[in-house]
C-alpha cells in the first residue's frame, strides 16, 4: 500500500496496523480497535472478557455521575471489580498515579479507563506496570496521544515522559461525549489546533534542515488540523463529535510514527506545559490558544524575514535555563545542519502555509473565554516564556542560527 493511501484511510482502519514505510522505519500501532459511534461503552465487557475477569476500573471524577452506570450495564458478575477515581487535576501527576495504582488487586488482569487525557495517562502507565491489557473509555474531547506508547505526567512541576502501553481498545461514546463537548468545546478544537504548528515545524525542518520525519505521519497531523478548522465553520452536532475525536485519533496516531516526538517536545508543547505549570487555573483550550496567538506571530515574522526582535541571543544558547528558569524540561527536538538553499526554494511554500497559522492563530483567539490583555503581566511573561522556549525548535533554530534574533543597538 502506497504512503498516499495510507495517508487517506478512516481511523478505524488503523487499528493493529503494521508497514514499512519509506521514512526507513517499520511502523505498528499498537491500538488493536478503533471504535467510534453512539453507546460504544456497551461493548466494554465484550472485549474485557477476553483480556481478563480481574478489573481495575477507574473513572475520572468529572465523568463518573454520567458514565458509572452505562459502563457497568452488561458486566453482570463476570467480573471481580475495584474502582478508582481520578480527581480533577490539571497537572496529573506520578505520585496521583501510584495513590490510584495501589487500589488495584495484584492479580488485577485488565485496567478500564473512563474519561479523557488523565484517564489515557493513568492507563497507559498503570498497564506497563502490571504488564496487562487495557480499555480506554473516551468521552472527554482533550486527548491527542492516544496510541502512543508513552505517557505524559508531572513531577514536581515538571512535564515527565514515561514509558507507557497505549490501550488496546479504544471506544469513543459519542453519544455520552456529546454532553461533555457542549460543556468544553474549547478543548476539544484546542487540542487539535495546537499541532498546526507541530505540523508546519516539522515540514520546515524536513525541507530546510534535512530532518527525516515521516511523510505519512505529516500528512496526518496536517489533514487533521484542516479537517478541524472546517469543522469549526459548521453547527455544532453529534456528526462534529465523531469526526472531532477521530482527527485526534488520527494525530496520536502521526505521534506514534514520529519518533521525534516520542522522545522530545515541540516548541508549541513546550510552551503549552511551561504555561500550564505557571497558570494552573487557565484551562488547557485558554493555555493553547495563547500559546497559538503567540507563536503564530512569531512563524509570521520569521518566514516573512522580518526576524529582527530585541533578544539577547545568550539565552537562546542554554537548554538549561528553561528548566532553571521555569521547570520545564525542553531539548531540540531537530539538531541539523540549514541549508540557505533549501530555504530560498522554499520560502514561497512556507508563506502560503502561512494562511493556514492565520486561521488557527484566529480561531484560537475567538475561542479564549477569558479576555487577556497583552499589555497584562500574563501576557509578558507568556512573550518571555516564548522566547526562552521555542527557539529549541526546528524553525525558530534555523532564525536563531542566522542570527535573526541578535539585539539590536538602539
Amino acid at each position: 500500500m502506497t504512503d498516499n493511501r495510507l495517508a487517506k484511510m478512516p481511523i478505524s482502519n488503523w487499528g493493529g496496523l503494521g508497514f514499512k514505510c519509506r521514512c526507513g522505519n517499520l511502523h505498528e500501532i499498537n491500538v488493536k480497535e478503533f471504535v467510534i459511534q453512539q453507546g460504544a461503552c456497551d461493548h466494554t465487557a465484550h472485549f474485557a472478557k477476553k483480556m481478563g475477569k480481574t478489573m481495575h476500573l477507574v473513572f475520572e471524577q468529572k465523568v463518573f455521575e454520567k458514565t458509572k452506570d452505562k459502563v457497568v450495564k452488561k458486566f453482570g458478575k463476570i467480573f471481580d471489580v475495584t474502582t478508582s477515581i481520578i480527581k480533577e487535576q490539571n497537572l496529573f501527576s506520578i505520585e496521583q498515579c501510584e495513590q490510584i495504582f495501589a487500589q488495584a488487586k495484584e492479580q488485577t488482569k485488565v485496567i478500564v479507563c473512563v474519561g479523557g487525557y488523565n484517564a489515557c495517562q493513568y492507563g497507559k502507565y498503570a498497564s506497563q506496570k502490571l504488564g496487562v491489557q487495557w480499555i480506554f473509555i473516551n468521552v472527554l474531547p482533550d486527548c491527542d496521544d492516544v496510541a502512543t506508547n508513552y505517557c505524559t505526567l508531572w513531577k514536581n512541576k515538571v512535564k515527565q515522559i514515561l514509558p507507557g502501553k497505549s490501550p488496546d481498545v479504544v471506544l469513543c461514546d459519542t453519544a455520552l461525549a456529546y454532553d461533555f463537548c457542549l460543556d468544553d468545546l474549547q478543548t476539544a478544537f484546542a487540542v487539535v489546533l495546537q499541532n498546526g504548528l507541530f505540523a508546519f515545524d516539522r515540514v520546515f525542518a524536513n525541507k530546510v534542515q534535512n530532518a527525516k520525519n515521516c511523510d505519512v505521519a505529516n500528512y496526518l497531523l496536517a489533514t487533521s488540523v484542516k479537517n478541524a478548522i472546517n469543522l469549526a465553520k459548521k453547527p455544532f452536532s453529534k456528526n462534529t463529535v465523531s469526526e472531532l475525536f477521530a482527527c485526534q485519533y488520527l494525530i496520536s496516531v502521526a505521534k506514534c510514527l514520529s519518533v521525534a516526538n516520542q522522545n522530545n517536545f515541540a516548541g508549541i508543547h513546550a510552551f503549552t506545559n511551561a504555561l500550564q505549570s505557571k497558570y494552573p487555573h487557565y484551562t488547557f483550550g485558554q493555555v493553547v490558544c495563547v500559546a497559538n496567538d503567540v507563536l503564530s506571530k512569531i512563524y509570521a515574522q520569521v518566514v516573512e524575514n522580518n526576524c529582527l526582535l530585541t533578544i539577547d541571543k545568550d539565552r537562546f544558547l542554554h537548554e538549561t535555563l528553561a528548566l532553571k528558569k521555569f521547570g520545564v524540561q525542553v531539548n531540540p527536538v531537530f539538531n541539523f545542519e540549514t541549508n540557505d538553499k533549501a530555504f530560498e526554494q522554499n520560502v514561497e511554500f512556507f508563506k502560503q502555509n502561512l494562511a493556514l497559522i492565520a486561521k488557527i492563530n484566529n480561531l484560537c483567539k475567538s475561542m479564549i473565554k477569558q479576555s487577556i490583555s497583552w499589555q497584562s503581566k500574563v501576557a509578558f511573561d507568556c512573550l518571555q516564556l516564548c522566547t526562552d522556549i521555542y527557539p529549541f525548535n526546528g524553525l525558530l533554530r534555523y532564525a536563531n542560527d542566522k542570527g535573526y534574533f541578535d539585539k539590536q543597538n538602539d
